[in-house]
């Protein structure tokens, strides 16, 4: 089982997963078909806790129908607690300072999307995320706020691309990967660098 023995540990706040089993937790879907006393109707996008699934026949009750429609599905991240997961790492884990220079691994991805935005909003001076292919790398910087973007599995080493990006080295490091970039961080960080 994919989380076997986990129904044993105090406080394990979900029932052990088996193969097959899909992924609980909050999720967003598009309405296919709703009684007409719900309220809800097809093309409604509403927030659910029945986890990520192709299709779910859940409760109309326990539908929150979100807003307008945003302009792309990276904008419903936000949704999901991955931007509070964000928020969180950067102003509980770490503080981040006005001209901070701030580095984020897997920037592409649910946290890393907001968490770029975030660091900017907060004060960050520079913000530079890493992520696997240019097209992601690209969107970082044109579309997401962030200043500059490394990418993993080039020819260039990942601690050089870092160093070209971060020349005066990094004061935070938010981690949604650890291995190279880890590594990378630590040797491009400035003294007294926060990492979470």
């Amino acid at each position: 089982m994919v989380s076997q023995g986990a129904e044993d540990v105090p406080g394990v706040p979900f029932p052990a997963l088996r193969p097959g089993d899909g992924l609980r937790g909050e999720a967003i879907g598009e309405v296919v078909m709703a009684p007409t006393s719900s309220g809800l109707s097809p093309g409604d996008m509403v927030l659910h806790m029945f986890g990520w699934r192709d299709y779910a026949v859940v409760p109309a009750v326990q539908c929150l129908r979100l807003a307008a429609p945003l302009p792309d599905p990276l904008g419903y991240l936000g949704y999901l607690g991955h931007g509070w997961t964000a928020h969180a790492a950067l102003t509980r884990g770490v503080q981040i300072r006005a001209g901070d220079t701030v580095f984020i691994s897997s920037a592409a991805g649910a946290i890393g999307s907001m968490a770029g935005q975030i660091a900017r909003l907060l004060g960050a001076g520079r913000v530079i995320g890493s992520t696997s292919a240019s097209a992601k790398a690209d969107r970082l910087v044109a579309e997401l706020g962030y200043d500059a973007a490394v990418i993993r599995g080039t020819d260039k080493s990942f601690v050089a691309q870092l160093r070209e990006a971060a020349p005066d080295g990094i004061d935070v490091f938010l981690d949604n990967v650890g291995g190279e970039q880890l590594q990378a961080a630590v040797a491009v960080a400035r003294e007294h660098a926060r990492f979470v």
